[in-house]
């Protein structure tokens, strides 16, 4: 009798203790936190948040998560990261709910780590963005203070994690030999443009394998070694090239271009995107950097000196012109005794100096569709200069094999094909720009 009223009263104790811990518990209030709304992970790794509440409940909380990249610039892809959360309280055992996008925090506790999986690709990509917001779902019982607010997430690439080197580049390219391929070397992170978001992702790929193409036109001891561009054509900037090795006595150059121009319609105030180099702008302004590049190589074209070196030619900041180089020939023919006859030049550009005035002189050549007539001193400045570059043989053949490789247009729309000797039957210059007077001389003669 006695050891039967023992284990009565051990049955007792141990049926309150129950009904204390959980029959008894009742808690629907409660503040759900978040440690930080600015996360970030490199790709392929997971993007975790913490969550915590005041007080633990004695009902689950059930959380949905929504997706967004609207207004966002730099907005991640798809298929670059899954919508899928999982969840744990200890950051070691993860699960998951039937509905991916939702997460729970159980009954009778106060912290929740959740965790996105991010994809690892192959493919550069500027810093990816969205936005993400985990609202509970409702429930009558529950009294839920929530500071949570909109999370902003990023997903850094880790194929290229470098800024150009160039300032206001948007990617680097490095160049392989003979021209056989190229490597991205990095891409800018801070990107300001729908338009270039679109270029990392894809639109990148053709300027530079066409680019690929055009160095071949090249002597092979010439060498572009770097590509870079950029994809903003409100900047003014078209293009560039400038050696990379001065003294040491071999060709490596580096060409940024402006693929901006390739994909935006600058002859309309609206400014439409178009199909690439649909006007053929960008390959006009291609064909004058490329230009640059055969006119001042180091090794046909200039010596390479140092300041207060003898030079008994035409000198520049590259160096000395060798006697027969074109900008040698070209400074003889045209700046030691300037034509007068307009127009001089065949672009307003081409007035800047020597080095612009025969890029843009070959690039109006390569793109003049209509046979060039033969000039005389009586011709305007900007004719007998496309008579400069037609009678050299190395600068003639290249017309037809740019062609292949870019379609062109002027980059001025208002400039023309150069027709004519431009003077009327009074001698005086006509503009090559007025087409109705050209044809009026040309009936003349």
């Amino acid at each position: 009798m006695k050891k039967l009223f023992i284990v009565t009263i051990f049955i007792t104790v141990f049926a309150i203790g129950c009904n204390k811990d959980d029959d008894d518990f009742m808690n629907l209030k409660s503040t759900l936190k978040i440690e930080n709304t600015i996360i970030g992970a490199l790709e392929g790794k997971y993007l975790y948040i913490n969550l915590s509440l005041s007080d633990e409940l004695s009902k689950d909380l059930i959380l949905k998560a929504d997706f967004s990249t609207e207004g966002v610039i730099a907005y991640i892809n798809d298929e670059d990261y899954k919508k899928e959360l999982e969840y744990s309280t200890d950051g070691k055992t993860w699960q998951k709910e039937t509905n991916t996008n939702q997460v729970k925090f159980k009954s009778r506790t106060s912290n929740l780590k959740i965790r996105i999986p991010t994809i690892d690709d192959d493919l550069p990509e500027t810093k990816e963005e969205f936005k993400l917001t985990l609202t509970p779902i409702a429930d009558t019982d529950l009294s839920l203070t929530n500071e949570l607010s909109e999370i902003k997430v990023s997903v850094v690439d880790n194929e290229v994690n470098k800024n150009p080197d160039e300032k206001g580049m948007l990617m680097e390219f490095a160049i392989a030999d003979g021209y056989t391929g190229y490597t991205v070397t990095a891409i800018q992170n801070q990107i300001s443009s729908s338009l270039e978001k679109e270029v990392i992702d894809e639109k990148y790929k053709r300027p530079v394998e066409d680019a690929l193409k055009a160095f071949k036109l090249l002597s092979p001891s010439v060498k572009v070694v770097k590509f870079t561009i950029l994809a903003d054509p409100s900047s003014g900037l078209g293009g560039y090239v400038y050696n990379t090795t001065g003294e040491k006595g071999v060709d490596e150059w580096l060409m940024g271009m402006n693929i901006g121009f390739a994909y935006v319609d600058v002859t309309t105030q609206e400014g439409g995107t178009i199909p690439f180099n649909d006007n053929g702008i960008y390959g006009n302004i291609f064909t004058h950097e490329l230009g640059h590049i055969i006119t001042l190589n180091f090794d046909k074209q200039i010596t390479f000196m140092k300041e207060g070196d003898a030079c008994n030619h035409y000198r520049n900041s590259e160096g000395c012109s060798k006697p027969n180089s074109y900008v040698n020939l070209f400074n003889t023919d045209f700046y030691v005794t300037p034509p007068t006859n307009e127009p001089t030049h065949v672009t307003g550009y081409a007035k800047t100096n020597l080095e612009e005035d025969i890029a843009e002189s070959f690039a109006h050549y390569v793109t003049q569709e209509t046979t060039i007539p033969v000039s005389t001193n009586a011709s305007s400045g900007a004719l007998q200069k496309l008579n400069f570059i037609k009678g050299k043989s190395e600068l003639d053949d290249l017309k037809s094999k740019i062609k292949t490789i870019y379609k062109l247009g002027y980059s001025d729309p208002g400039q023309q094909d150069i027709l004519a000797k431009q003077v009327d039957k009074n001698g005086k210059p006509i503009s090559c720009l007025n087409h109705k007077a050209i044809l009026k001389a040309l009936e003349k003669e």
